[in-house]
């Protein structure tokens, strides 16, 4: 018998507004994030068709933090994704 795959948690179709929402360890599809702040420490996460509003803010933490430090240190810069069209 094959293991079966590791599938996360899924939230479809929320409007958050002005929340803190951890990304770590949920699929988002179709949600959209207003004026949020986003905190990411480098587990599992997935977004698909998710729009992010320009006063959304991320906050990276742990491991991810390392990650974009290292990013930083070799002139490499993070832009936002272009939204998709609804």
């Amino acid at each position: 018998m094959e293991p079966q795959a590791f599938r996360l948690p899924v939230s479809s179709g929320q409007t958050y507004t002005g929340k803190t929402v951890q990304l770590d360890g949920t699929r988002f599809e179709n949600c959209k994030f207003i004026d949020c702040q986003i905190l990411y420490d480098g587990g599992p996460a997935q977004t698909s068709l998710c729009y992010f509003s320009p006063g959304t803010k991320f906050l990276f933490r742990g491991i991810a933090a390392n990650v974009v430090q290292v990013i930083q240190e070799l002139g490499w810069t993070i832009s936002p994704p272009k939204p998709p069209d609804y």
